[in-house]
């Protein structure tokens, strides 16, 4: 039977950022050019000079915007000059969002990798003590019984004249949660590193979402590529390449005929397909960020 595509509804989501209630995750709202929910694992896939570093940035622009993640690491090698390591390039690029950036390191390395899980394993842990001693505050200004050890932690809060509690080391609105992105770095990443493997094992379960971008599906990590949620894809002429991105996010949705017509929607060299695999039927495919994708019979 013969399928046809058309464009949906344009995706309107100006002025529709998250109103973020304290110490609640975060989601973005559904006219959202985000992914349909906070922890992801997305891949960015697309020949060299059509725009994944540019696309990146913006992405990371509407993140900060939406205040979906208290942290931002970037792994680079096209964010530093050739001739200044450790700074950014001051043409663009990447300056453009350097305030927003937490960390930025010129090349992956596990022990680079190490640090980041230890630091977002430490932030979890201070935030879950500073909702503890909030806890301990709440029921002792309303007379309740205490435990021993809820006891112990009054002692470690800070009373102001406004008996307003203010816990120490906490400076966090939410739970804490990170954004990672690779960008660039094929040549300090293999797919088949079983080590960076165990390293992106971990880091999923300290709230933290990852993007990786390459120039072909097959050189994402293996951990990542099977465990991909969210991917957004650049037109290519390499058929066997886009054989397996239908086979693992549109096989069932559609014929190969109707996932290659999709790529006819895209008009300039810089425009992508969005495939966001936690979306329903009728938003689960987008050209760019602007609309969503139908498929009708």
């Amino acid at each position: 039977m013969a399928q046809h595509l058309k464009l949906g509804q344009k995706i309107n989501w100006e002025n529709k950022l998250i109103n973020l209630k304290s110490f609640e995750h975060p989601a973005p709202p559904k006219s959202s050019p985000l992914p349909s929910h906070l922890h992801y694992i997305g891949g960015v896939v697309g020949c060299t000079g059509q725009g994944k570093t540019n696309f990146l940035i913006n992405l990371i622009q509407e993140i900060v915007k939406a205040k979906l993640f208290n942290k931002i690491i970037v792994i680079s090698d096209t964010a530093f000059k050739d001739d200044d390591i450790g700074g950014l390039r001051s043409e663009g690029k990447w300056a453009l969002v350097e305030k927003d950036i937490h960390e930025i390191h010129q090349h992956y390395s596990h022990a680079v990798m190490d640090e980041i899980i230890k630091n977002q394993r430490e932030d979890i842990k201070k935030y879950k003590k500073y909702l503890d001693l909030k806890k301990a505050y709440s029921l002792a200004m309303a007379g309740k019984t205490l435990k021993p050890n809820q006891l112990i932690m009054l002692d470690e809060i800070d009373f102001d004249e406004s008996r307003i509690v203010n816990p120490n080391e906490s400076g966090m609105q939410y739970y804490p949660t990170m954004c990672l992105v690779f960008d660039d770095v094929g040549y300090d990443i293999k797919p088949t590193d079983l080590k960076f493997h165990t390293r992106i094992g971990k880091i999923r379960h300290y709230n933290s979402s990852i993007f990786q971008a390459v120039q072909y599906i097959n050189q994402l990590a293996r951990m990542i590529r099977t465990n991909l949620n969210i991917i957004f894809i650049w037109k290519t002429a390499n058929k066997a390449y886009m054989k397996d991105i239908y086979e693992q996010f549109a096989a069932c949705d559609m014929l190969f005929e109707t996932f290659e017509d999709m790529f006819e929607l895209l008009e300039y060299r810089h425009e992508f397909i969005t495939i966001d695999a936690t979306a329903d039927e009728k938003h689960k495919y987008r050209l760019n960020f602007n609309h969503f994708i139908e498929v009708t019979k």
